[in-house]
């Protein structure tokens, strides 16, 4: 059962491998059509649907028998935002100057100026000086790409040295395909960013004010531009696709389109997914909700604000509502008592609270906050800021006729899953949310009517009991059902497996043993939002090796894994001396094992080995 594979694992091994972008908060996740398809990608996903697209291997056998040539492949994107790139492939014959003037005419042309390459160290300018008083010579830019770039290099660009505009060009790839007259073909952009009015906040902008960037204010829609009273001499420039966008004199491309146009459309049984605004990957099954379905949410959310629950209750005074079994019931926790984050995050059931006293117990666990935070389920509507907000999420609003201004006035709301980022609302959870929130209407409204009094700090909830006809109802103050976290113990049943452990020898290691969440994005077609699941890690304390080091998927739960691991460890190379954990969720997923085996648990504050590897990779990330 636990056999291991070939060194790999103590565990059975996984054929499926996914690929893990490093999530960027500062940028937006941005997605652009293939040219052969028309299917629409991230930028990673389009890295990996290339390769395998039909329409593209289709063309390819058309091409066969025609003189052949070398290709390199490169993802090219803005050196601070990475929500602007682009994939091309470039002939190998080409030179640095084919190069420089795709990326001119495509994003940066404004008023000729200078601009460079900088690769392996040696700089390549557009007019280079051959001085050497002014330092080391630099090179032109006659040199062909296949006698400079080298596949997995990193190169840096740049145009005007005044006010610069900085791209990272990644060579991704090198192949041998059909010679074709373009020196320069571009296989994929992201679509055009839609950037909202900085100062109605919900029309599409068309014009960016230079100077306004230093004020945080430069967007402006042509409505916006009309009423307002701004003199004559204001300079203002066309939103376009592009990083150099409201620099210099820069109006955009006249040879490319901002939005990038596919040479054929996708067939429909192609079609796997549905538009589910900032990602790209599909969720099968998943739905989304109706106009109609967002309105009532919003509407009813716009009512419970009207309320102002935050000046009645603190974050840790429980709501709990029942329409059921007790064990579904509905926990409500109320934010913004403070003034900080307004908003109400609803537990379901009794996971749901145990999530909750997780969260309000994080210091007393000794739980990193951010293995906290994401292990989460909850449903959660937030009035906050417009920057808050996601593509999809002010699209909702806009649609709906809202028009918000200020701090803490825009409404949104996200869905929180162990092992996933934060997501926009399905269907579902619309609904699901909308009855809970007209359900918590129902209860602060009556708390109000009847002047209840809680005793919150002595473990007690505000109780709303619904008859099975919702028609009547029973409002009191009831005690919760518990006040601190319950763990959950893994306990092995198979009485073969605890003999096989119970005989398991000796081996004289110590070893130390974390589960983190260290925040990778996996785009995977199988996943319905952007995953972040955790990583669990096993060391040799007195080398400091990592024995071993494994992300999850998603819905995996990395204790259990963990376990089985260590039971394939016990089995293969004998019971260690002593496990040392830090997580006390770890440590009670392994008490079993270590019972049975005769080996040492013991939780400390640190884990030497691990943490210096959590650092090594903290900082190459």
């Amino acid at each position: 059962m636990f056999k291991q594979n070939e060194g790999e694992s103590f565990r059975k091994d996984r054929t499926k491998t996914i690929e893990i972008e490093r999530g960027n908060h500062m940028a937006k996740q941005t997605r652009g059509v293939c040219k052969f398809c028309g299917k629409e990608y991230t930028r990673g996903g389009m890295l990996r649907h290339l390769p395998t697209c039909k329409a593209r291997k289709k063309r390819m056998e058309q091409e066969n028998g025609k003189p052949r040539c070398g290709w390199f492949e490169l993802v090219i994107s803005d050196k601070y935002d990475s929500s602007y790139w682009l994939i091309v492939e470039i002939r190998e014959t080409a030179t640095l100057k084919d190069l420089d003037a795709f990326i001119r005419d495509i994003w940066v042309e404004c008023c000729g100026h200078l601009s460079a390459f900088e690769i392996q160290g040696i700089r390549y300018e557009s007019c280079p000086d051959t001085d050497s008083f002014w330092g080391p010579p630099v090179k032109s830019m006659n040199d062909k790409v296949k006698n400079v770039l080298i596949v997995g290099d990193s190169i840096n660009y740049e145009y005007d040295f005044g006010s610069t505009t900085e791209l990272v060009i990644r060579v991704h790839d090198y192949y041998v395909g059909a010679q074709k007259s373009e020196k320069i073909t571009l296989l994929s952009r992201n679509n055009p960013l839609q950037i909202l009015c900085s100062q109605c906040g919900s029309n599409v902008a068309q014009w960016v004010d230079p100077e306004g960037v230093y004020e945080g204010n430069p967007f402006w829609c042509n409505e916006c531009l009309d009423e307002a009273d701004i003199g004559e001499d204001t300079f203002f420039l066309p939103v376009c696709n592009s990083p150099r966008m409201g620099v210099c004199g820069y109006e955009g491309s006249n040879r490319y389109p901002d939005q990038f146009v596919p040479d054929g459309s996708m067939d429909e049984e192609e079609k796997n997914f549905e538009d589910s605004g900032d990602f790209v990957p599909y969720e099968e099954g998943r739905k989304e909700a109706t106009i109609i379905q967002w309105k009532e949410l919003y509407e009813t959310a716009t009512r419970i604000q009207k309320l102002e629950p935050w000046k009645k209750f603190w974050d840790m005074d429980i709501i709990g509502i029942r329409n059921g079994a007790e064990e579904d019931t509905t926990f409500f926790s109320i934010l913004g008592r403070g003034g900080d984050c307004y908003g109400i995050v609803v537990y379901e059931g009794y996971e749901g609270l145990n999530d909750f006293m997780m969260l309000t117990m994080q210091e007393q666990l000794n739980l990193p906050v951010d293995y906290v935070m994401f292990s989460q389920r909850n449903l959660t509507c937030y009035w906050g800021n417009r920057d808050e907000l996601s593509n999809e999420q002010r699209k909702i609003i806009k649609e709906l006729g809202y028009k918000y201004r200020g701090k803490n006035q825009w409404l949104y709301f996200l869905s929180f899953e162990p092992g996933y980022f934060p997501y926009n609302f399905n269907q579902d959870e619309v609904l699901r949310m909308t009855e809970y929130l007209q359900d918590l209407e129902v209860a602060l409204e009556q708390y109000e009517k009847q002047k209840m009094s809680v005793d919150f700090e002595k473990g007690n909830m505000l109780s709303l009991e619904f008859e099975a006809d919702k028609k009547t109802w029973e409002l009191s103050a009831k005690p919760l059902p518990f006040v601190s976290f319950q763990f959950r113990n893994l306990i092995i049943t198979d009485e073969e497996l605890l003999a096989d452990l119970s005989r398991a020898p000796k081996c004289k290691m110590i070893l130390e043993i974390d589960v983190s969440i260290p925040g990778f994005r996996i785009n995977d077609v199988e996943y319905g939002r952007p995953a972040n699941p955790a990583m669990y890690m096993i060391a040799d304390a007195s080398s400091g090796m990592m024995l071993r080091c494994e992300l999850q998927e998603p819905k995996e739960d990395a204790v259990a894994s963990i376990a089985e691991e260590i039971v394939g460890f016990i089995l293969q190379c004998g019971a260690p001396d002593e496990i040392r954990v830090s997580n006390i969720l770890v440590e009670a997923g392994l008490e079993q094992i270590c019972d049975v085996c005769g080996i040492k648990l013991r939780r400390v504050k640190r884990l030497k080995a691990i943490d210096e590897f959590k650092k090594g990779m903290k900082d190459f990330l």
